[in-house]
């Protein structure tokens, strides 16, 4: 396939993307940021602010997803010489 100049200067977005191991958010929020001057200017910014808002919130639940598994409490253990002959629940 014949890819037009814009595609011919330099590393191609895609080789760098994968190169990177970068997932599909990131790859294009580097896709539009990229391309932006050559291509669709503030429309190609926008498109990378979606990607990257997304990639945000995204990234703001598995973090609290993995703070709130190291948060577990504490089972209590007491010791049941301490608590024979009480009624305990």
């Amino acid at each position: 396939m014949a890819l037009g100049a814009h595609y011919r200067a330099g590393i191609e977005t895609w080789d760098y993307i994968l190169s990177q191991g970068l997932g599909y958010l990131e790859g294009n929020v580097i896709k539009y940021v990229t391309r932006y001057k050559r291509k669709n200017g503030i429309e190609d910014l926008r498109k990378a602010q979606h990607y990257l808002t997304k990639l945000i919130e995204v990234t703001e639940k598995e973090l609290n997803a993995n703070t709130a598994k190291e948060k577990k409490p504490e089972v209590s253990r007491i010791d049941p010489r301490i608590t024979k002959g009480y009624n305990t629940l």
